[in-house]
């Protein structure tokens, strides 16, 4: 009778000590990961996708880590409520609360941007190389025009012609990415940083693309026969949507450049 007495005394006494242990652990690491969660948020409140992605993985195994602890320290609660007499362990039971609560944020927003911390779509990053590569051959065509402004009459025309044969294709180029911008920005591997840079960068790349279609004939002395870009307006974000203000109606970019002889 006093060994079964004294083996379950022990028992108990090893249950609250690990009750106790989970508990400080527990608390501490959903300390950590709740600061890790707000540093991922950027002054305006957005998400920082690259700060978020860095610290995912490790939230992930923290909460894979950790869940059997919150398990025990529940089981272990829950016989010391059915054992007791009401009321008793008031404060323990504000903290196992607070801890399951706590618990549950931090379990319920590492889960909620899962979708948006996948790796970049592989549209996006299509995307991105043509965006790259027009941007690539708007500096050279750029340099080529600053090259001739700053010459003789007559002198660098065969760089030009060069360029107006190429115009073609880059004005492809550019349509693509004009007509696929919206469903682009819609993609929720983007936060609202990058969704804003991407449309930045587009305003830009059509400002550059309309000043060669003024500038080469120009030099040239030719006609002025290359299809400028309408520029899209301002494009203003909220989380999830992606909604265009002042937005022109989409034209048809139709491009054909003369044979120069």
């Amino acid at each position: 009778m006093y060994s079964d007495r004294r083996s379950y005394f022990d028992r108990a006494i090893d249950e609250w000590k690990r009750f106790h242990r989970d508990m400080a652990d527990l608390t501490v690491w959903i300390r950590e990961a709740e600061e890790l969660l707000a540093e991922t948020y950027a002054p305006d409140g957005s998400l920082d996708v690259e700060k978020a992605r860095a610290h995912q993985r490790d939230l992930e195994e923290g909460i894979s880590s950790h869940q059997h602890s919150l398990a025990a320290i529940n089981r272990i609660w829950d016989s010391f409520v059915q054992t007791s007499s009401p009321g008793s362990g008031s404060f323990l039971q504000d903290k196992v609360a607070t801890v399951n609560w706590c618990w549950s944020s931090v379990l319920a927003e590492v889960k909620d941007r899962q979708p948006r911390l996948k790796e970049e779509s592989q549209q996006v990053m299509e995307y991105r190389k043509r965006m790259d590569e027009i941007i690539c051959w708007l500096n050279k065509a750029e340099t080529t025009v600053q090259k001739k402004s700053n010459t003789e009459p007559g002198a660098n025309l065969a760089e030009l012609k060069e360029l107006t044969q190429e115009m073609e294709a880059q004005a492809e180029k550019l349509k693509w990415l004009n007509r696929t911008e919206l469903e682009v920005l819609s993609d929720e591997s983007l936060s609202l940083p990058e969704r804003e840079k991407l449309s930045e960068s587009l305003r830009t790349i059509n400002t550059m693309w309309n000043k060669i279609c003024r500038e080469v004939p120009a030099l040239l002395k030719e006609p002025c026969s290359i299809s400028q870009t309408r520029i899209a307006g301002k494009v203003s974000f909220i989380p999830s949507q992606v909604i265009h203000t002042e937005k022109n109606d989409a034209v048809s970019l139709i491009y054909k450049v003369r044979e120069i002889i």
